[in-house]
This record gives C-alpha cells, sequence and structure tokens, in this order.
C-alpha cells in the first residue's frame, strides 16, 4: 500500500505490516526536538491496516531508523509546522542501524 502526504505526492509504502519511507536526513529530520516525524494521517491510516513497525531510511547516512508501532505511540508528541499534523520520535527511542559508508 502507497501513502501520500496532502500534497498528493507518495512518501512511505507499507510491505507486510512495515511502514517504510525512505528520505534526506538533511532535509526532514527534526532539529527542534531532534526527531523523525511521520504525517498523523498516514501513521492512522497505516495503523488501520495493521501496520507494526516504522522504518526511516535516511538517505543521506544510509541508516535505517526503525520502531514498532506500539512503541511509536506511546512514545511520541504531535507537532504541527504549517503542513499539518506528524507524530513525532525523538532519535532516543529510535532503534538505528548504519547500512555500509555513504
Amino acid at each position: 500500500m502507497l501513502y501520500k502526504n496532502i500534497k498528493g505526492q507518495i512518501v512511505a509504502e507499507m510491505k507486510e505490516g512495515v511502514l517504510r519511507k525512505m528520505v534526506s536526513g538533511r532535509k526532514h529530520m527534526l532539529l527542534k526536538p531532534k526527531g523523525w516525524g511521520v504525517d498523523k494521517d498516514i501513521i492512522d491510516k497505516a495503523r488501520e491496516e495493521l501496520c507494526t513497525e516504522i522504518r526511516i531510511l535516511d538517505t543521506d547516512t544510509n541508516t535505517v531508523y526503525s520502531q514498532f508501532m506500539d512503541r511509536f505511540m506511546q512514545k511520541k508528541i504531535i507537532i504541527n509546522r504549517g503542513h499539518g499534523d506528524q507524530y513525532v520520535l525523538l532519535l532516543d527511542y529510535w532503534n538505528k542501524e548504519t547500512h555500509g559508508v555513504k
């Protein structure tokens, strides 16, 4: 299943219960607070589709940030910086795995 943002751009996909996003950390990682955000509507739809895990690939560093959906929902904060509500999970709560050197 593909997920689109409010502009109609495909920003994530879900396969086998895992929601996956590929993003440039330089452009999309939040700095204050430091973490990763996902559109609230996308998370809500993914949960309806029985999503169990979220993985974000930072294409700048080849690092995968992952977390189980239940933990994500327990620890998330909600922010809106003019592009709709986002669920944000601070970096400390993500599992992090870097693949190779980029």
